[in-house]
């Protein structure tokens, strides 16, 4: 990423960093899309790349209208279900449908994502004197502008409760969940993230289309989420580490319990001993609830 073509999204619509001639966008959610107007206006020949079936798919249905809208007004090529691979040699390399891809560009911008800054200190300094913490908004996790609004909302008519103070003062438990795209599972995680004062939830998942569609519901900053199987030791050896309890829900059922016996054995006691092999691993295993 250190190569003088290769630039940041939010630098260059801040002014600070300038592209022109033919320039891919790299991540087509709204600041690269945003990105990508700024740069057509500027008379660049913009092509945006997204690894998801569709870009905007982290705008609301009124705005993503508009935007798609201008898009394509603006003559912006966009390529979905492309998986960037490699940034070289005045190119950008990327797999589409097991095809290998390369688009030439004199400029490639990054847009693949922001993080929030650590607010570690200030979270540590309150803990020390019994101030209660609260993370709001894009200090949490990177979303939308109604995101922000509704936590402010809701941390406005509750901070001076007793029970909600007292949660807040203390550092969250980690609960570390399997099966969380399962039907049990959903409702668990539901459940302990409706409590975000009390908990973070860590919970593993297997990577699947559907399992990622069904886990952009439920994401919020107090949701960490694993992409892993339960059978591999190392996966559930991090995801044990730092946790105060661990809800094991995974497991295979019937009807493909039924037709893979073998595999269902390996998998519900095997991971079932993995977990306790990897508590057992802990520093203090007494203090993992289980």
């Amino acid at each position: 990423m250190d190569q003088a073509f290769v630039l940041n999204s939010h630098d260059v619509l801040e002014g600070k960093q300038t592209a022109e001639g033919n320039v891919v966008v790299i991540g087509g959610g709204m600041v690269g899309m945003e990105v990508a107007e700024y740069l057509a206006e500027k008379g660049c020949k913009v092509t945006a790349l997204e690894m998801l079936k569709d870009y905007c798919m982290d705008l609301g249905m009124a705005r993503k209208f508009c935007v798609v809208e201008a898009v394509q007004a603006a003559g912006i090529q966009t390529v979905t279900e492309v998986k960037v691979t490699e940034i070289k040699n005045g190119e950008v390399v990327g797999v589409k449908d097991e095809e290998v891809l390369t688009f030439p560009c004199d400029y490639a911008v990054v847009a693949v994502g922001s993080k929030s800054r650590c607010g570690k200190e200030i979270e540590d300094a309150c803990r020390e004197i019994g101030c209660a913490y609260f993370a709001v908004g894009d200090a949490a996790m990177a979303r939308r502008a109604i995101d922000a609004v509704k936590e402010a909302f809701d941390v406005a008519l509750t901070f001076d409760k007793p029970d909600v103070h007292k949660d807040a003062s203390k550092p969250k438990k980690v609960v570390f969940v399997t099966g969380g795209s399962g039907t049990m599972g959903q409702e668990t995680l539901k459940q302990l993230l409706a409590r975000k004062n009390r908990f973070h939830v860590r919970a593993l998942v297997r990577p699947s289309e559907k399992n990622r569609e069904i886990m952009k519901k439920l994401a919020c900053p107090n949701l960490e989420i694993v992409w892993g199987d339960m059978a591999d030791y190392d996966t559930i050896l991090k995801c044990v580490t730092g946790s105060d309890y661990v809800l094991h829900i995974g497991a295979m059922v019937s009807p493909a319990a039924d037709k893979y016996p073998e595999q269902t054995l390996y998998t519900n006691i095997g991971s079932t001993l993995g977990i306790i092999k990897a508590i057992k691993a802990q520093p203090d295993p007494d203090k993992v609830h289980f």
